[in-house]
């Protein structure tokens, strides 16, 4: 029998090329994906995970997904082929990342660089310690983060893998970033640019920059800040990736903000909100109308601006997110309630806003590092500064 190898990575690298990736007849793979036979047939259970799997990654159903591949991995000749198990391992580890899943994610990444070395797969080991890299980041583990990361990347360079290495690269950017070594990961952001310059890879080109600009904005450098996500933009625009237009339009509505455009400010964050209504991420479409109505508020444009914080404080209450945007959304909401004569929901809206600082407050000196108990309160401190009174 074939093992289900050969079938995953044909997926893979049609969805990394962005194909629409199916299997050509039930039960047949295609030579060229690594069978050792004219159209091998597959187990027929291995099969139907992983052609959920694919339709569901394809589709955004990052849960459905996870749960394929994890029906795929229960396959006992996928259990007993190390290849088959490190690619499906590489995948689902990445996915349970992605839902939030960080400590089911690093289990299922350890099993799969295990597998990945018992197959004395190079490339696999690559793959799957860039992911483990990843998700120990996510869960605060820098130094073993780090570790991984660095190994990921000595291999894509060893493989000559670009798109790889400047994976690698922005990851790694990442935990220095969050480490406090801000020169360093400017540093790696540059060098994904350079690099992207010889192999061109936009969205690589577009999360440098992303990257770069967020790193000087968490310094409060904004003059910095803008060139990053003006290129951020462009990408965007020239690839049509509507994701990445929100992303710079909402952080050069910030940037505009700060640097007192407030016009411009209005007219980036209008288009950020326009952006985020049109894609399935409410999170996103919170913090742009909470941020579009602090600018409104500036330019005394109060209606507006109490309309977008409604629509915010709505979005916020649906999602129960724990987040210093949500006590000022409130508080200017309450503000602006009182002085239309609401006075029992104002007040309501105010009083939750106080509990809640308390408890961000709270939550802030709890957390591990000093780095980012700073950022915290001082995120909160700036949002304070645009908070209303009531006169």
């Amino acid at each position: 029998r074939q093992h289900l190898a050969a079938a995953l990575t044909l997926v893979q690298t049609g969805l990394r090329q962005g194909l629409d990736v199916t299997i050509l007849a039930p039960g047949q793979v295609p030579p060229e994906a690594g069978a050792e036979g004219p159209g091998t047939e597959l187990d027929p259970a291995a099969e139907a995970a992983l052609r959920l799997a694919a339709e569901h990654m394809m589709a955004g159903r990052l849960a459905l997904a996870a749960d394929a591949y994890a029906l795929a991995l229960q396959q006992k000749h996928v259990r007993r082929d190390p290849r088959a198990r490190a690619l499906a391992g590489a995948d689902l580890g990445d996915i349970l990342r992605q839902l939030g899943r960080v400590d089911e994610a690093i289990a299922t990444l350890r099993d799969a660089l295990q597998a990945a070395r018992e197959a004395q797969d190079e490339w696999l080991e690559c793959a799957v310690q860039l992911n483990l890299g990843i998700a120990l980041h996510v869960k605060g583990a820098w130094a073993e983060s780090r570790g991984c990361l660095e190994r990921a990347l000595a291999l894509a360079e060893h493989a000559r893998e670009p798109a790889t290495r400047g994976r690698a690269l922005l990851a790694l950017g990442n935990v220095h970033r969050d480490s406090g070594e801000h020169a360093l990961a400017a540093s790696l952001y540059r060098q994904v640019d350079q690099l992207c310059r010889t192999f061109p890879d936009p969205a690589l080109e577009g999360a440098a920059a992303q990257a770069l600009g967020n790193l000087y904005f968490r310094q409060r450098q904004w003059s910095e800040a803008e060139p990053c996500f003006q290129r951020a933009l462009t990408i965007g625009q020239q690839t049509r990736d509507a994701d990445l237009q929100g992303i710079a339009l909402h952080m050069l509505g910030n940037i505009y903000r700060r640097l007192g455009r407030l016009e411009a400010a209005r007219q980036a964050l209008t288009g950020a909100v326009a952006l985020a209504g049109a894609r399935p991420s409410e999170t996103a479409l919170a913090g742009r109308l909470n941020d579009l109505a602090v600018v409104e508020q500036a330019l005394g444009r109060l209606p507006e601006a109490r309309t977008h914080y409604q629509q915010a404080a709505e979005t916020y209450r649906r999602l129960g997110l724990a987040h210093p945007d949500i006590a000022g959304c409130l508080e200017n909401l309450g503000v602006l309630r009182v002085r239309a004569g609401e006075v029992r929901q104002g007040r309501d809206d105010m009083l939750q806003a106080s509990a809640m600082d308390n408890a961000m407050i709270a939550q802030a000196f709890a957390l591990a590092s000093e780095e980012a108990r700073l950022e915290f309160l001082a995120r909160a401190e700036d949002r304070s500064r645009g908070v209303l009174a009531v006169g």
